[in-house]
């Protein structure tokens, strides 16, 4: 299923990572590291997108691909996007002009998921591993004992499982 909310991204990333068991992640710390993996956003109207924003049109009007804002119209345009959501087409590299954006075609829609949760859950598996450096063996309010390199060298290995070899 498409992920283009940040409370069901929020959700997501806490399952992948299991935020709320020890070393817990706090909301902040999720919602940190959820802004670091957004890919865009959906398109929204009368909104203002920056040149090089990307987006993908609403549910009402998926096609499978993304956008890019490439330019304005003309020097002085309040720079928004319309009233009504522009027909969006699947041709690569396609022009759209929505009010005073002029938006590209810029390839696949990550699936609709705004989010790489892949590099998110790698990083709340680092930061939860961060947590422990330091630590001494602690005993839980459950009485359960935690021995911190063992927790350290479990949060690294669940992050390996998320990393993803980038070849050139």
């Amino acid at each position: 299923m498409p992920i283009d909310d940040e409370t069901l991204a929020l959700i997501e990333l806490n399952r992948l990572a299991r935020g709320d068991e020890c070393p817990a992640l706090d909301a902040a710390e999720q919602l940190d590291i959820l802004a670091k993996f957004k890919r865009g956003s959906l398109w929204a109207t009368a909104t203002v997108y920056q040149i090089g924003a990307l987006i993908i049109p609403t549910a009402a009007n998926r096609n499978g691909c993304r956008f890019r804002a490439v330019r304005y119209t003309a020097v002085g345009t309040d720079q928004k996007t319309g009233a009504t959501e522009p027909v969006w087409s699947t041709t690569r590299d396609a022009e759209i002009t929505d009010n005073h954006i002029v938006w590209v075609e810029d390839g696949w829609d990550w699936d609709g998921t705004l989010w790489d949760f892949q590099g998110a859950a790698e990083e709340a598996w680092k930061t939860k591993a961060g947590k422990t450096v330091g630590r001494v063996n602690f005993a839980t309010a459950q009485g359960i004992s935690v021995d911190a390199s063992q927790l350290y060298d479990h949060c690294i290995a669940q992050a390996k499982q998320f990393h993803r070899s980038i070849c050139l």
